[in-house]
């Protein structure tokens, strides 16, 4: 998950530069920052089935919210056709782990 994570930000940054976008990090990219920040400072702290639990828990939370912003906020704002056209895809994948860690969750 974390190498289709990291590809994703290398293809929406390389995206931003070919067109031009300047990207500032807003309220909302400053407040998942954080809530990722403190999420994964409890994570920290666990140990054992507890942590796989955490852990499991954090990330249904996590892309719950990634689809919610992608779908309410983000993709309805953007005009550039290539962006909107990269969220929608990210949006397919954030939908497929979260089914995913969904599954995890309800299978312990």
């Amino acid at each position: 998950m974390m190498s289709v994570h990291q590809d994703n930000s290398k293809k929406t940054e390389s995206l931003l530069k070919k067109s031009k976008i300047n990207f500032e990090d807003s309220e909302l990219s400053k407040n998942i920052k954080d809530e990722s920040s403190m999420s994964n400072l409890t994570l920290k702290s666990q140990k054992g089935k507890s942590l796989d639990k955490a852990y499991i828990d954090q990330q249904v939370s996590m892309h719950q919210n990634a689809l919610s912003h992608l779908n309410n906020t983000l993709i309805p704002s953007v005009s550039n056709s290539a962006l909107k056209a990269h969220l929608e895809k990210t949006r397919d994948s954030v939908a497929k782990h979260l089914e995913h860690a969904q599954s995890l969750q309800s299978n312990p």
